[in-house]
């Protein structure tokens, strides 16, 4: 693979943003970039996985017990987590992809090492559980508030296509990983449902909301890229930069139709990156109003800059990844240069995002998920794509010293070296304990099961480190699906947290937990972090929430053990 300046320096970036919890999400020391994001982690994951690199590798396995260790008492995945410890799972409203997006992390992480499955597989469980409840009404797609998406300060609500191609690549993963064939049902039911919904064309057979998809065809007549949105109102056929990659990358299909529409994009606008959304919304639209209000930290949705229209180099990254995907390995090229071009912008500033009208830099700096995406979207000029790693068609490529590191890796325990803390046990006053819902089995020690690997010995000092101190060990497989199981109606119980000994001093803080902060900010200070308890999730200012998903394939296509 050609290693430009560009996949360079974002390697070096993504190191930049490693801490004890795992991926921040930029360099720049802001409060809110220096805690763990749940889609910003898992993307620089998957960039991690596709590179190969031990130190990043490390790090998604960190981001991933940060989430665990901080779910829900109904399965919810935070949208991020701060260096006090503090959680929010969205804020004016919740963000539907998070669960999503730890799922899919669990299941790449764990084609490098399978042993990360099992350590998982309760708050994967939990989270689609949470999922499908998110459907509302159990027919098959989520139904996701306004700005419950990526794009948090947006007006698309109803049933995004984004959402919709991240529950599919999750629950095809958990397939492949857990061996369920319940998932792969499910899965290939959403396919079906996507392909019907959201392309619109005169032979087409909706079932959700066939007047609102016929009016649409006849309004603005066939599809030229997949639909962005429907809701009860009607569709938003704008074109969604992130689904359309998505879409690509997972195989939904119209691939030619979808190619030829982003290679137009390119030439119209004249640039090698596409909006996050065209066309942008204007003053004189219907939603400008609803837009001008939505914001938290001041407007920003001007036309061409941030979500609306703005050129995102993590929405991108996908959209190369799509194109390499299906073959388009020129396109995937053209942004990738796109992407490290505008990385290379006010020296190397790795801005979030850049003004359509005159490509300026704008947005937090240092941004991880733009290292990310020129990572992602230079591996896909080679068809390697983050899709194909979930699925096992493309091996996660490890040197003898990394497989080594990693097969050493301490256990996805709280309070050792490398790892998050758990929760406190102890509820505060007046918090209503979350319990199991009546007709669940009881759960066992959480992570255990006959035949489950005992946890290695924590490394030496210094995490992320070489081969444990107890010697290396062959990783386990994912048992094997039982023919038969048992399936719960209600959601999986919510596990005691751990209790481990306190660690010894390992250099990273306190024995309370280690910081969130990056390695800059470690240098200057050390301290502890004090986990919000399971009870009710408090209000927050981040990234993520969700909506719901239940297509019943019999009381419940989730497993619990």
């Amino acid at each position: 693979m050609e290693e430009t300046e560009g996949y360079r320096r974002s390697l070096v970036l993504l190191r930049a943003v490693t801490g004890p919890g795992g991926f921040t999400a930029a360099a720049e020391q802001t409060a809110a970039s220096q805690h763990v994001w749940s889609r910003d982690g898992v993307v620089c994951g998957l960039a991690a996985l596709l590179s190969g690199d031990q130190e990043l590798i490390h790090a998604l396995a960190r981001t991933l017990n940060t989430l665990r260790n901080y779910q829900g008492p109904h399965g919810e995945v935070p949208s991020h987590v701060g260096d006090d410890g503090k959680v929010s799972y969205g804020s004016l409203a919740g963000r539907a992809d998070s669960p999503l997006w730890y799922v899919i992390g669990v299941c790449a992480l764990g084609r490098a090492d399978p042993g990360v499955l099992a350590e998982h597989e309760t708050a994967v469980s939990r989270a689609l559980w949470l999922t499908e409840a998110w459907e509302f009404n159990a027919r098959g797609l989520v139904y996701v508030p306004l700005g419950g998406s990526w794009a948090d300060e947006y007006v698309l609500h109803g049933y995004l296509l984004s959402q919709q191609l991240l529950g599919l690549w999750a629950w095809r993963s958990a397939a492949l990983a857990y061996g369920d064939n319940t998932f792969h049902a499910k899965a290939a039911n959403l396919e079906s449902l996507l392909r019907e919904e959201f392309w619109l064309r005169p032979e087409g057979r909706p079932v959700y909301h066939p007047m609102a998809y016929t009016t649409a065809l006849e309004q603005r007549g066939p599809s030229r890229f997949w639909c962005a949105a429907f809701h009860p109102g009607g569709y938003d056929e704008l074109f969604d930069g992130l689904a359309n990659g998505l879409a690509l990358m997972v195989g939904l299909g119209q691939g030619d139709e979808v190619s030829a529409h982003v290679k137009g994009l390119l030439e119209r606008t004249g640039t090698d990156l596409v909006p996050a959304y065209d066309p942008p919304i204007t003053p004189d639209n219907h939603r400008w109003e609803a837009l001008t209000e939505y914001h938290t930290h001041g407007f920003r949705n001007r036309p061409g800059e941030y979500h609306n229209g703005g050129l995102w180099p993590m929405v991108n990254g996908f959209v190369a990844a799509g194109a390499g995907a299906f073959g388009e390995r020129e396109l995937a090229r053209r942004l990738a240069d796109g992407i490290d071009q505008a990385n290379t912008a006010d020296n190397w500033a790795f801005a979030e995002y850049h003004r359509a009208a005159d490509r300026g830099p704008d947005g937090v700096r240092g941004a991880g998920g733009s290292a990310a995406a020129a990572v992602i979207a230079r591996h896909a000029v080679e068809g390697r794509t983050p899709v194909e790693i979930t699925e096992g068609r493309v091996p996660v490529v490890l040197t003898e010293s990394r497989a080594a590191a990693l097969a050493g890796r301490p256990a996805a325990a709280s309070g050792r070296p490398g790892a998050w803390p758990a929760r406190p046990s102890t509820p505060p006053p007046g918090a209503r304990p979350a319990s199991p819902p009546p007709g669940t089995r009881p759960q066992g020690a959480p992570g255990s099961r006959p035949g489950s690997r005992p946890s290695p010995p924590p490394p030496p000092r210094g995490w992320p480190a070489g081969p444990s101190t107890g010697g290396s060990r062959p990783p386990t497989p994912p048992s094997p699906p039982p023919s038969s199981r048992p399936r719960p109606s209600g959601p999986p119980p919510n596990p005691q947290p751990r209790q481990p000994s306190p660690p010894p001093d390992d250099g990273w803080g306190p024995a309370s937990g280690p910081s969130l902060q990056g390695p800059s900010a470690r240098a200057q200070r050390s301290h502890g972090v004090t986990p919000r308890p399971a009870a009710r999730p408090p209000a927050g200012d981040g990234f993520f929430s969700g909506q719901p998903n239940l297509n019943r394939l019999g009381p419940s296509t989730i497993r619990i053990r």
